[in-house]
């Protein structure tokens, strides 16, 4: 794995242009964004497909729905374990892969066992993406500038997650389905490559 990449700060006090304007900013905001954006926009989809358009029992899309909170935080026992030995951009590119391994289950049939693998798996890389992203941002910044740099990744994340919540209705029953994995599949191969030419500026 690359190692650990420690951006060079100046040890004056930046304007967050030029903080945002570093890679591993980038880096660190957008794969956050990104996991926690197809996270969200795959979840909020899954009980209406499931209960309104598939006719699954309610116990059964709660117990998806539940099963996917779980495997959200489960595997911080050991996603901290691998931070600590030095597993960064490998981490997020794990989480990334769970997500296509997200798609290719979820367009494949949509039975409760389908639903319930796909949301186990997208609760596993969002866990890997998203806790990867926040302990790689405090690199991009010095004491003086965690403030106003945080605030800035926060806002992208959360903006990124509330037009993903938002849309995930509108493009379910107008796109159906096969319309949310694509669209969810489409934005985790641009960002799989966004990574790829990260770490080949890195070498």
């Amino acid at each position: 794995d690359l190692p650990m990449i420690k951006e060079a700060q100046n040890k004056t006090k930046r304007d967050l242009i030029s903080i945002i304007k570093q890679p591993l900013f980038i880096l660190a905001a957008g794969s956050a964004a990104v996991g926690y954006g197809v996270m969200a926009f795959v979840m909020t989809a899954t009980p209406i497909s499931m209960h309104e358009i598939n006719d699954h029992s309610l116990s059964h899309t709660t117990f998806v729905i539940q099963s996917h909170i779980v495997a959200m935080f489960l595997p911080s026992l050991l996603s901290g374990y691998l931070l600590k030995r030095g597993y960064c951009i490998s981490l997020i590119v794990v989480g990334l892969v769970l997500y296509l391994l997200v798609c290719f289950i979820a367009s494949f049939d949509q039975t409760v066992m389908h639903y319930w693998w796909a949301l186990i798996l997208l609760g596993l890389g969002w866990n890997l993406i998203f806790i990867t992203s926040t302990s790689i941002l405090p690199q991009t910044y010095a004491p003086e500038e965690k403030f106003k740099t945080q605030a800035a990744n926060e806002f992208v994340v959360f903006t990124f997650q509330a037009i993903a919540v938002f849309a995930a209705g509108s493009v379910l029953f107008n796109l159906n389905w096969q319309g949310v994995i694509w669209i969810a599949l489409a934005t985790t191969c641009l960002w799989l490559s966004v990574i790829g030419l990260f770490k080949l500026k890195q070498t």
